[in-house]
């Protein structure tokens, strides 16, 4: 069985979608680091991934909160919403790229069902890309920031951005000429549950809306809305993985997983973009 590292240069080899940060030149392997034309050296590491940020970013996105999500991920109430994504991308072969892709699981999905395609998961998060090194896609994974994504210049067709913050100008350049943006944001009752709980307004998606307009020709838009039955275990995940509960205590999230309301609302918009505007 290959090594996460050397699984890694596999598929870096099969798609050559990442590229320097610095000069964006191509990059190929020379031992146990990738190297472009100007001599540009990253480090791969034994973990299966490279990390393109020049300092760590402090985060209170801990390896705890990226489990808890892979364990709500995996619930299926999801589900429907990668259904909708993969009817957007019906096309034998193509490249991916996840932007803002967590511990990975919407891009492993995303591959598993389209095994022609190749893909690049990319966040900030360096315990979300140690998790997403887990799944045996067809992927590379990368700690970098999206506002310097380390992917040629008009070299994929499909970037994701799920339940993630956005950088269009950076999307614009690493889209195909014909190529797709699909956003996944939230609606006005997505997790209004824990809302509810806490207090908290429910969630205004016409900023997400409006700024997504004025940067990409948006071409369709589906609204999935639903409501799923929700077990003590799944309801403590998610006190734990949303970004929501991120200020409070652990005895303040003790005392709300405590409160499950037995249900728990999707609410999620996704929409299918072009770079022409």
């Amino acid at each position: 069985m290959l090594s996460k590292r050397e699984w890694f240069f596999q598929e870096h080899s099969s798609s050559n979608l990442l590229c320097c940060p610095y000069c964006h030149g191509g990059l190929v392997r020379h031992d146990d680091t990738l190297v472009c034309t100007n001599r540009h050296v990253i480090n791969v590491n034994r973990k299966g991934f490279v990390n393109f940020l020049s300092r760590p970013v402090q985060s209170e996105y801990d390896h705890a909160l990226f489990e808890s999500r892979r364990h709500i991920l995996d619930s299926g109430i999801y589900a429907e919403v990668i259904r909708r994504i993969l009817t957007i991308c019906e096309q034998e072969n193509g490249t991916v790229v996840d932007c803002g892709c967590g511990e990975g699981w919407w891009l492993s999905q995303f591959l598993s069902e389209r095994p022609k395609w190749s893909g690049v998961g990319i966040d900030i998060s360096r315990p979300a890309i140690e998790q997403a090194t887990d799944y045996r896609s067809h992927a590379v994974f990368a700690v970098a920031d999206l506002r310097r994504i380390p992917v040629a210049d008009h070299a994929t067709d499909v970037v994701l951005n799920i339940l993630s913050p956005a950088s269009y100008e950076e999307f614009h350049r690493i889209l195909k000429p014909q190529g797709k943006l699909i956003k996944v944001y939230p609606g006005e009752h997505y997790l209004q549950e824990i809302r509810i709980q806490r207090g908290i307004p429910l969630y205004n998606e016409g900023d997400v809306y409006t700024y997504l307009n004025s940067h990409m020709h948006i071409q369709n838009i589906d609204h999935i809305t639903t409501t799923y039955p929700i077990r003590h275990e799944d309801w403590c995940a998610l006190i734990r993985m949303t970004p929501l509960n991120q200020n409070l205590s652990d005895e303040e999230r003790s005392l709300l997983s405590n409160e499950n309301p037995g249900k728990i609302t999707i609410d999620l918009y996704v929409a299918s973009c072009t770079a022409d505007i």
